[in-house]
């Protein structure tokens, strides 16, 4: 499971941010998660909850916002919302698609204590 790898960089990220600012408690951290990125929500979140026990962000709420990916045909030019790398132009129904984003986790916030 790879999303508890994910969970242990997101929490060493803003455990490091947070105690740079000398903030006491991270209470949510919102990410932006790409349909094309292979990350189960939930797992995330359960990986999450079980590893942040004991440190600045336990208990903290973890937002996580899923973002489709993109797709441009490359017949007619359609630009589309993807959710799979395997895609068929909405417009004209070819196969020639070429996909771009999706792929990728973004920190977008977290909201601290002092």
């Amino acid at each position: 499971m790879h999303e508890a790898s994910i969970a242990q960089s997101i929490l060493e990220v803003v455990s490091r941010q947070a105690e740079a600012g000398g903030y006491r408690k991270v209470t949510r951290i919102v990410i932006k998660v790409g349909y094309l990125s292979s990350v189960v929500p939930e797992s995330l979140e359960f990986a999450f909850q079980a590893l942040s026990r004991g440190t600045i962000a336990e208990g903290a709420r973890l937002d996580i916002e899923e973002v489709p990916g993109e797709g441009r045909c490359r017949a007619c030019g359609a630009v589309f919302p993807v959710d799979s790398f395997l895609c068929v132009c909405e417009r004209c129904g070819t196969c020639d698609v070429e996909v771009k984003g999706g792929d990728d986790l973004t920190l977008e916030s977290m909201d601290v204590e002092a």
